[in-house]
């Protein structure tokens, strides 16, 4: 029911603004974060992490969404990735919300010997580590934009990415 994306910070040194400073301060703008740590669910500003419960995420968990996702990569080496990604309306009308994709590639564990940062942490889960328009460009913060989707219909996106050197 969640998919947990860990967007760094610009507030106080943070090692993974080295590898992607563009994505630090375009989240900030988009969800105007005040702090670390703070939480945006289902892509909305105004949950500070103080609120998030067990109800919360029930609740958004319960709302619905026109779109089915589905992304197929396949690692050609390891300096190249094709990547697919289909975007379906699963309802019997057109939707065109003006919706926006973003792509993103996630890093699943970031490990340090000794802590880089004040507080201690050594182990950082789910970090975003680049993000991709539909044609596959870097540094896309934009996102891609869906337009009309027929009923029963899908876009898809297909593009080749190169990881980041640090992956």
């Amino acid at each position: 029911n969640y998919v947990k994306v860990s967007h760094q910070g610009n507030y106080n040194y943070d090692p993974m603004e080295d590898q992607f400073p563009l994505g630090s301060s375009v989240r900030h703008a988009a969800y105007g974060g005040g702090g670390v740590p703070h939480t945006a669910l289902n892509g909305l500003n105004g949950y500070p992490s103080t609120i998030v419960t067990a109800a919360t995420l029930a609740g958004i968990a319960a709302q619905t969404t026109p779109y089915e996702i589905t992304l197929t990569q396949n690692w050609i080496s390891a300096t190249s990735v094709d990547v697919t990604v289909v975007v379906a309306n699963t309802t019997g009308a057109a939707v065109n919300t003006a919706n926006k994709i973003f792509i993103s590639m996630v890093e699943e564990t970031v490990s340090f010997p000794s802590a880089p940062g004040t507080n201690g942490e050594t182990e950082f889960h789910w970090v975003l580590r680049q993000m991709y328009d539909g044609t596959g460009g870097e540094n896309a913060t934009a996102g891609s934009a869906l337009g009309t989707i027929p009923a029963n219909g899908n876009q898809t996106f297909t593009f080749n990415v190169t990881p980041p050197s640090y992956i």
